[in-house]
């Protein structure tokens, strides 16, 4: 998959003026655990909205919150849980929650073993960049509203471990061993068959998820 190669080498590579020793100039932004933070964070926002659901809406980026200069919206969509509160009831959307924080612990670990903290760090990174940018563009009226939401930072987490671990097995329905590349392929095909009708998304949709020989296991 060539986005984790485009933002792992040209992002930093930029930044540092195509100098290649990228831990030794940004070992200062190294983040240990920045995923399991992400997700952690989550979960406390996952119980806020719980017991307050009139919170939700702080989360979100919109054309009025921008509009009025409300740009820390342009992060806080960062935390808002993968799993809605209540959209399974209570209990059930706390049990998925907690499922998507053991896959992300999984995720956070892995990545740091294979990348080490700062690539790992950078890649997160520019991932909230580009998509908070995305976002702000949608919230102006650039692309449509409903085209980007929060997703695009978990897809960006999963097929970076899809490509360096393609041979993981996630057990579908709790039953069915599937190897995590074939996720991804289904993930990239939903992607790039609702990216469609926009030449802008369907292009954003490719670089997230074509495969690169070189990062197949």
């Amino acid at each position: 998959m060539e986005l984790v190669n485009l933002l792992i080498s040209a992002f930093p590579l930029f930044a540092m003026g195509l100098n290649p020793n990228l831990e030794k100039n940004f070992s200062w932004m190294a983040f240990p655990g920045l995923i399991r933070a992400i997700v952690m964070l989550q979960c406390v926002v996952f119980v806020v909205i719980m017991l307050k659901p009139e919170t939700a809406s702080h989360f979100w980026v919109t054309a009025d919150g921008i509009a009025e200069g409300e740009y820390w919206r342009l992060i806080s969509w960062v935390f808002y849980p993968f799993v809605s509160p209540g959209g399974f009831g209570g209990i059930l959307s706390a049990f998925f929650m907690f499922i998507v924080l053991r896959i992300a612990f999984l995720f956070n670990d892995s990545l740091e073993n294979a990348w080490g903290e700062v690539r790992t760090s950078l890649y997160i990174y520019a991932t909230i960049i580009c998509q908070s940018g995305c976002l702000y563009l949608s919230a102006i009226g650039i692309f449509d509203p409903m085209a980007f939401g929060n997703q695009m930072l978990y897809f960006a987490i999963f097929f970076a471990f899809a490509t360096v671990f393609p041979h993981v097995e996630f057990l579908m329905f709790f039953v069915l061993p599937v190897k995590v590349w074939v996720f991804a392929l289904i993930i990239a095909a939903g992607m790039l068959f609702s990216s469609l009708a926009s030449p802008i998304l369907f292009i954003a949709c490719l670089l997230y998820t074509s495969p690169s020989p070189r990062d197949r296991g």
